[in-house]
């Protein structure tokens, strides 16, 4: 969500907004709203996206609502509540008592029948009294209008009595079962108020990301736990030239089962996606099938970041069925080299059998797709360094045989020793030249370019 508040000074910055992004705008009472700027910001939000919550203290005084509704396309307009004092609160078996405060309701109703459309009307509640009164209201302002979503505002900077009032609001309404969407908005830079969105796991909370396991077979040079440099590297800072027990054991950590299953069961319903990586290769864990089943049965997109080594072929036919839903079961594929001896010089350890393991993997899951209409969707990663910068037009033609999309990612360093992997200074003319060529081929076959923009940027105007 992006927010602007007019009430405060700060510097617009609408060309951050992404494509139909949730934008909260709130205006000041004291701005006129014929004044031209004011027309302007909306003009130019509503260009960047149809998701447009406007906001203003008193809708009752601001006499030109009817005519931004009719000339912008708002899609939600935000009614201050007030939250009563006489409100009874929760039962002890958590129901809810009827008990809402009257004058709150009538003057939503009153401020609600200025619209033409009223489903765009949206209650706005004080972060003020306790969660005994606003708990009850928000469940009952959502059962009366069958809310999209309802809006907590808060006054002034945040302080931890405001962080203590959400979470008990939220637990409240948790304990109640409350499947609504809450949203409000926060400073990045305030660390109170990023631990009040942590609480609001009504609408904050959806992509999760589970590392399962930190097991590797493979032996990139550039890896920052497996790379062979790095092991040697490790080994020489003991006297016996060992691996030292907690590196060790770092190294062969893997989530538990249960523990995989729990926090699966401990997610709201705001959760979409989950994307499974971590140090090593999830597809390493033991049980990693059963898992990835088990959070697909869910319903989330499910992505994956692995070698896509370790698949059986009756395993990928288990995987191809878990891909059906209206929901993307993507495997983002750590490659690095369009050709097997690119691949050995990146993975010294590994072979061309691994490579053409892992070609033949995806070309047999693409051919299941084609055959059925539906499956596994791939993303080849070509992590960019010395060894590989000049297979980048190649990698897109791989890309292309094979029905994926790819991922051009420069090296991110992980230590000193890595730097040597990074494209020198005297090669940087030649690697924005291989990218440029790269994107022209991408679109001469219509092969998809993770992160485009990135690329583009780097290729410059050669």
């Amino acid at each position: 969500m992006y927010s602007f508040d007019l009430n405060a000074p700060l510097k617009l910055r609408i060309d951050e907004i992404q494509k139909n992004e949730f934008v909260f705008l709130k205006l000041s009472t004291e701005l006129n709203s014929t004044d031209e700027s004011i027309n302007i910001i909306f003009d130019s939000l509503t260009k960047k996206t149809d998701r447009l919550f406007f906001s203003i203290d008193n809708l009752i005084d601001f006499p030109h609502i009817k005519e931004y509704e009719a000339k912008f396309p708002i899609a939600w307009f935000g009614v201050p509540v007030m939250v009563g004092s006489n409100q009874q609160g929760f039962n002890s078996d958590h129901t809810v008592y009827s008990n809402i405060d009257s004058l709150s309701l009538n003057l939503f109703d009153a401020q609600k029948n200025q619209f033409t459309d009223q489903q765009k009307v949206i209650p706005e509640f004080n972060l003020s009294g306790n969660h005994y009164q606003l708990g009850p209201t928000i469940v009952e302002f959502f059962d009366r209008y069958k809310l999209p979503f309802a809006f907590l505002k808060i006054e002034g900077l945040p302080d931890m009595q405001q962080v203590q009032y959400f979470r008990e609001t939220f637990e409240s309404l948790r304990i109640k079962g409350f499947k609504g969407k809450i949203y409000f908005s926060f400073n990045n830079a305030h660390l109170d108020e990023w631990n009040i969105k942590t609480y609001n796991t009504f609408s904050g909370i959806q992509t999760v990301h589970l590392d399962l396991s930190n097991k590797c077979t493979h032996s990139c040079v550039f890896c920052g736990l497996w790379g062979p440099e790095f092991i040697d590297e490790m080994k020489s800072r003991t006297d016996d030239g060992v691996l030292r027990p907690d590196v060790v054991n770092f190294m062969n950590r893997q989530m538990p089962y249960q523990r995989a299953i729990e926090i699966l069961e401990a997610l709201p319903d705001t959760v979409k996606a989950v994307q499974f990586g971590g140090a090593g290769d999830p597809l390493t864990h033991p049980q990693w099938l059963n898992i990835l089943a088990r959070w697909r049965a869910r319903g989330f997109k499910v992505e994956v970041l692995t070698n896509f080594e370790y698949p059986s072929k009756e395993e990928l036919d288990i995987l191809h069925e878990l891909s059906q839903g209206r929901r993307n079961f993507d495997f983002m594929i750590n490659v690095s080299a369009a050709t097997p001896e690119v691949y050995k010089i990146i993975r010294p350890r590994q072979s061309q059998a691994t490579f053409e393991k892992v070609i033949a993997n995806i070309r047999y899951s693409r051919n299941l797709r084609i055959r059925d209409g539906y499956g596994l969707t791939f993303t080849m990663i070509h992590i960019i360094n010395t060894h590989n910068f000049r297979e980048a037009v190649k990698m897109v033609e791989l890309a292309h045989e094979l029905g994926t999309g790819v991922w051009l990612k420069p090296l991110e360093v992980h230590s000193d020793i890595h730097k040597k992997y990074t494209i020198p200074k005297e090669d940087y003319p030649l690697f924005q030249k291989m990218m440029k060529q790269a994107l022209l081929r991408a679109d001469e076959l219509k092969v998809k370019i993770v992160l485009r923009e990135f690329l583009e940027a780097i290729a410059g105007d050669i």
